[in-house]
C-alpha cells in the first residue's frame, strides 16, 4: 500500500487448513490519516496455471 503511513491496511481472512490465511479474501481496514490517493497493488500466482500470475492496481481517493 502506498503511502505506507496512510492508516489503511489489508487484512486477510483466516482459514483453518493448508495455509494460515485465505489470500483471495481480504478487507481494507483502518481510518485514513492522509488526504489524497492511496494505491494498493495486489500480485499473485494462480494455482495449477503453469506459472501464470496476475497484478492488479487499485486507487482509493481519500477526501476530507
Amino acid at each position: 500500500m502506498h503511502p505506507s503511513d496512510s492508516g489503511l491496511k489489508l487484512v486477510f481472512s483466516e482459514k483453518k487448513y493448508y495455509t494460515k490465511y485465505l489470500y483471495n479474501n481480504f478487507t481494507i481496514q483502518g481510518k485514513p490519516k492522509l488526504q489524497g490517493v492511496v494505491t494498493i497493488t495486489i500480485k499473485g500466482g494462480v494455482v495449477a496455471s503453469a506459472g501464470q500470475y496476475f497484478e492488479r492496481k487499485y486507487e482509493i481517493n481519500v477526501l476530507k
